[in-house]
């Protein structure tokens, strides 16, 4: 059994989650959130005319609120926990990117009229990957849940108008529930793929019913492109047996 104070953090992922937290706080904090959106946003419309290219890469660094980007760090720090070990982190790096880039691609494609930002294709990617190079991966039961109730929380939220004890008590469930399976339960495991599943059909489901068509399909695609690059690499990644002793999470 790996003890949970041996487990050090992948690095890349790590950044990613620190770089996407200070620019969303620092953000919030300057009160510019929404210009700064609007203007390092994805502008398909204007990359299209050959302006603001530079829109697809700082796109990925965006988020709209606070559920968004707890919503996603959590993914982020759960599915780069299995997966960039085993990547490296220049591999795990290139198709974070790419995921986001392949939606990316997508919105230019279809000339979408607004603004797009955000992590959530590129965290696709990621999950897409793992489900093809983790699937058989067990990992503490806490991490699983997190992948759920953030997911579940951002579906209901965002299609259902609640008062705000109700909010403030699912909320408290949402988070709380797997704190204390991570303090009382800390060694519990439990199979990643079928909470894989999960958080996927909530993503989706949240897209479908806010009627984000493209948005939807951008999330398709970089679920698309992760998958496709895992399957290139599992041969090579499978063969290998240097990171299976690195990986916390257990085969």
């Amino acid at each position: 059994m790996i003890l949970l104070k041996e487990i050090k953090y992948p690095l890349v992922t790590l950044t990613l989650v620190l770089i996407n937290s200070l620019i969303f706080t620092a953000l919030v904090a300057s009160e510019s959130l929404e210009i700064t959106n609007e203007g390092w946003g994805l502008l398909p419309t204007e990359i299209r005319q050959g302006r603001a290219l530079l829109t697809p890469f700082t796109s990925m660094f965006l988020h709209g609120n606070y559920l968004h980007l707890l919503t996603n760090m959590i993914s982020l720090m759960v599915f780069g926990w299995l997966l960039e070990p085993k990547l490296g982190p220049l591999k795990f790096f290139g198709v974070y990117v790419l995921a986001h880039l392949a939606a990316a691609a997508i919105f230019i494609a279809v000339a979408y009229p607004g603004v797009a930002y955000g992590a959530s294709a590129a965290i696709a990617g990621i999950a897409g990957a793992c489900l093809i190079l983790c699937s058989g991966d067990r990992i503490p039961l806490a991490f699983a849940f997190f992948l759920v109730f953030p997911g579940l929380s951002n579906l209901i939220f965002t299609n259902v108008q609640l008062v705000p004890a109700v909010w403030v008590i699912y909320f408290l469930l949402g988070t709380g529930i797997p704190i204390f399976t991570f303090i009382l339960a800390p060694y519990r495991m439990a199979p990643i793929f079928p909470f894989l599943v999960i958080w996927m059909l909530l993503q989706m489901g949240d897209l479908i019913s806010t009627q984000m068509i493209t948005g939807t399909l951008a999330h398709l695609v970089g679920l698309l492109a992760g998958l496709t690059v895992a399957l290139l690499l599992r041969k090579k990644i499978m063969k290998g047996s240097k990171w299976a002793g690195e990986i916390p999470a257990i085969r």
